[in-house]
Formats: C-alpha cells, sequence, structure tokens
C-alpha cells in the first residue's frame, strides 16, 4: 500500500443482522450445550491489549452459561472479514475521522486505565450479544429426540493474484493455463436439519450472507477461520475494486469470493441429499 490504511466506522456499511443458536438439550431436561453463531472481529481491547483474551465473546457465552446451569455454549465467529465492533481501542484515528466518544471520553486513556476499566466495553458489548442469544435459545421450544449426523469435507481450488512473493508461491499450485492457485478445505456437519459450514479465511460477511440464502438447510450456521493457514481475506468482488486494507493483504483475486459461495452451497447441497 502506499500509504496507511485506518479501520473506523462506517455507520452504511454492512452488517450482521442475524444470531444462529443451536440447543442440545438433555431427553431428561435441561440444556446440554448450546451454540452462539454470529459475524464480528474480536478487536474492542485494540492492538495495545497484550493479554490473551476471548474479548466480547467470552462474556456472551458466560451470560449464556449462566443463565443455563451445567451447559456449555460455544461461540462460533461467522463471516466477518469486513466487520469490526461500532466501539475499539484504536489509536491513532484518521485527521477527518469523527471522533469516538465513549465514557473515557473523546480520546482514549488507554496507558491511564486498569485491567476492569479496559474490559468495561467489552464487557457490554458482550452482553448485548449473549442477551440476544439467550432470547433465541429460550424461544426453541420444537425439540427433535431423533437426528440423522452427517460430516462431508470437500478440497476447492481458489485462484491467487499474480504478484506475489517468490516465498509464497512455491506453496501454489499452477494450472495448466498458468493460473497459480491455492488448495482450501471446507466442511460441513449435517445435524438433523441444521448445517455447520466450516470456512477458510477471513470471509466477507456478504459471502456467508449468501451462502446462507442459498443453502438448502431450514438453518445454517458457518464459522470462518477453519483451517487456516495463511490465506487470509476472501473478499467480493466490489470490495477488491475499491481497494484498502483488506484487498491489500489477500493473497486471492477478486473472483474467489464468488467461487467460494459456489463451492459451499454445493457442499450443502450435496449434505442434505444424503
Amino acid at each position: 500500500p502506499v500509504g496507511p490504511h485506518y479501520l473506523y466506522s462506517w455507520p452504511n456499511g454492512p452488517f450482521e443482522p442475524l444470531v444462529n443458536i443451536l440447543r442440545v438439550e438433555s431427553i431428561k431436561g435441561g440444556t446440554i450445550c448450546s451454540i452462539v453463531n454470529y459475524g464480528c472481529h474480536g478487536v474492542t481491547l485494540g492492538p495495545h491489549e497484550l493479554m490473551i483474551s476471548r474479548d466480547f465473546s467470552g462474556y456472551a457465552v458466560d451470560l449464556v452459561e449462566k443463565a443455563k446451569p451445567g451447559s456449555i455454549c460455544m461461540f462460533l465467529n461467522a463471516p466477518c472479514g469486513n466487520i469490526n465492533p461500532r466501539w475499539s481501542w484504536e489509536i491513532p484515528q484518521p485527521k477527518d475521522a469523527v471522533p469516538r466518544l465513549n465514557w473515557a471520553g473523546s480520546e482514549p486513556r488507554w496507558g491511564e486505565l486498569g485491567v476492569e476499566d479496559r474490559f468495561r466495553e467489552t464487557e457490554r458489548l458482550g452482553n448485548v450479544l449473549g442477551g440476544e442469544s439467550l432470547k433465541a435459545l429460550e424461544q426453541i421450544i420444537d425439540f427433535r429426540d431423533v437426528a440423522e449426523i452427517v460430516a462431508k469435507m470437500k478440497r476447492i481450488i481458489l485462484p491467487t493474484k499474480k504478484d506475489l512473493p517468490d516465498w509464497y508461491r512455491k506453496h501454489l499450485k499452477v494450472s495448466e493455463a498458468g493460473i497459480a492457485e491455492r488448495e482450501f478445505e471446507l466442511q460441513v456437519l449435517k445435524i438433523g436439519g441444521v448445517a455447520v459450514l466450516g470456512l477458510p479465511g477471513e470471509v466477507f460477511l456478504e459471502l456467508g450472507k449468501e451462502i446462507r440464502r442459498w443453502s438448502p438447510f431450514e438453518h445454517t450456521l458457518i464459522a470462518e477461520l477453519c483451517n487456516q493457514e495463511s490465506e487470509g481475506y476472501i473478499l467480493t468482488p466490489q470490495a477488491c475494486d475499491e481497494g484498502g486494507y483488506e484487498p491489500t493483504a489477500s493473497i486471492l483475486r477478486a473472483d474467489a469470493g464468488i467461487k467460494l459461495i459456489t463451492e459451499s452451497i454445493r457442499l450443502l447441497e450435496e449434505t442434505h441429499k444424503v
């Protein structure tokens, strides 16, 4: 890139409107486990926090587990390659950006805050997600005591950019047409009328929404960053045209995202028929 790319709030941009919940109940009564599936980067603490943290998702699952004692709640990050929380500790900000107002004032004072204060906004956002997740979980009242479980995996090829460094190109396959390609793995788990789809890389939100839209399953949970190596972002063609941080950091061509949608839907359809 010719200069720094800042990541900050874009109110008119895309966002994830859906929280998907999977609930497993004991035949004797009581929740055994649940899955919260939502797409957003866990980066509320910003680049200055060096402690190991689950960020906002940790507070969300803790809230669900507290409401359902003895159960386990898992968080699956849905496609969110281009989705950050509306609030995060990020310094510096672009000169022309709207100041990020919060309880700490217009300028975050990271070095002056203790751990409890630094995590305060993270906990608030986690509680918001956890509350919505618990609300959805409690509305699940139609349980099935028999559910067919099927697992399938598929390896696909996605095209990469031409201008990649030599040290990386040696890990790529070159097609008969001379196009450098990279092999990725897709996974799907069928649980009755529910599918859990695992995708590689940091997938843009719009791609995940299209997969859910065309999935043959009644409910489709999608997790990104599965079997992650060095593929980076999988973008929409529009994002590649617009430029910025993610297109610069991605090794894949603009049409890779469309192919990911197509191959994912094919795998879901194959699994649905089993």
